[in-house]
């Protein structure tokens, strides 16, 4: 009964009332069961401009529409992750994470990429590296977007060590290198080493830049 849902959520602030939590997740939650997930979205959207913080429960509710209408629960929540790492709220990346947890949703690798890139994004490297490993734990395979976002990502931190010893992870589990990866590596190298060095791990990489 969305209509009726939404109808109800006009008068509340007809009559001078301030919508909280709970009214913005009621109406979400409302548009999901009836399988809208761009309305659910737009209420999410209008509770975050409102300075209404969602809480596990509005992110619950808005996987909820995404799953409701088909959508592939993953992919929305990679969706999310990215979005929190733009819009740099780390504690909102917890609690998306929290909430695929509590619903028993595997992540892929594209969700576990978009977590730890949003991770590092906000200088977070102790949680991006806590993702990476229970990435690792759960047997999901870490992909060339995987290692150049953890790569760029501590160089960046200027944890450049780090950096090349997921390159050296990236080697040994004989992923394919990209040019991203590549001048990721080179970036890293460029800051700690000589250019001899370089030189080396472009023969070892054997990369065509073509």
């Amino acid at each position: 009964m969305h209509k009726e849902a939404l109808e109800t959520f006009k008068l509340l602030k007809q009559n001078g009332l301030r919508p909280d939590i709970v009214s913005y997740t009621s109406l979400l939650n409302a548009y999901g069961r009836s399988a809208q997930p761009e309305k659910a979205r737009e209420v999410f959207n209008e509770m975050r401009k409102n300075s209404c913080k969602p809480n596990k429960v509005s992110y619950n509710a808005l996987i909820d529409a995404y799953g409701s209408a088909g959508l592939m629960l993953k992919e929305a929540i990679s969706t999310l992750l990215t979005a929190c790492g733009r819009c740099r709220q780390v504690t909102k990346i917890d609690a998306i994470l929290a909430a695929a947890k509590s619903r028993a949703i595997e992540l892929n690798t594209v969700a576990y990429n978009s977590g730890i890139g949003s991770y590092l994004s906000l200088g977070d490297y102790e949680k991006a590296l806590e993702l990476y490993a229970l990435m690792r734990t759960r047997n999901v395979k870490p992909d060339a977007v995987t290692y150049n976002v953890l790569i760029s990502g501590s160089c960046k931190l200027g944890k450049y060590a780090e950096s090349l010893k997921f390159f050296e992870d990236m080697m040994d589990l004989k992923i394919h290198l990209t040019k991203e990866v590549y001048s990721s590596v080179i970036s890293s190298y460029v800051k700690q080493v000589s250019i001899t060095d370089i030189y080396a791990v472009n023969t070892y990489i054997k990369v065509d830049l073509k």
